[in-house]
């Protein structure tokens, strides 16, 4: 229901609207784990919130590193903002199993062979 109601605030053009509904969600038990941070992360990337959409879905990736929607969506985030060092810093620092395979998957879809 929540997440139904936050995109009719983004389909209106309501950001408070739907600033406020991505709170009730944080808030809520309805999510969970990585699901939460998931939900919370592109939330936040279609409200233009970046930094908190890169804390959500590195927050996502070490709850699960291994879940491939939350690889891929992490991916496609970290392609649209030309940041590799959020998720080399997040692998680097966390030891997250998931950043490192995200970062790998950037790296190896931008080509070449940077470290």
């Amino acid at each position: 229901m929540w997440i139904a109601l936050f995109n009719a605030y983004i389909a209106v053009g309501e950001r408070e609207g739907a600033e406020e509904t991505l709170r009730h969600i944080a808030a809520s038990q309805v999510l969970s784990g990585a699901d939460l941070h998931l939900a919370l992360a592109q939330g936040h990337q279609l409200l233009g919130n970046d930094q908190e959409a890169e804390a959500s879905y590195l927050e996502a990736l070490r709850l699960a590193p291994y879940n491939s929607v939350a690889l891929n969506l992490a991916v496609r985030f970290f392609l649209a903002q030309q940041n590799t060092e959020g998720l080399r810093n997040s692998a680097n620092t966390t030891q997250s199993e998931g950043a490192k395979r995200a970062l790998a998957l950037l790296l190896a879809s931008k080509g070449g062979d940077e470290n």
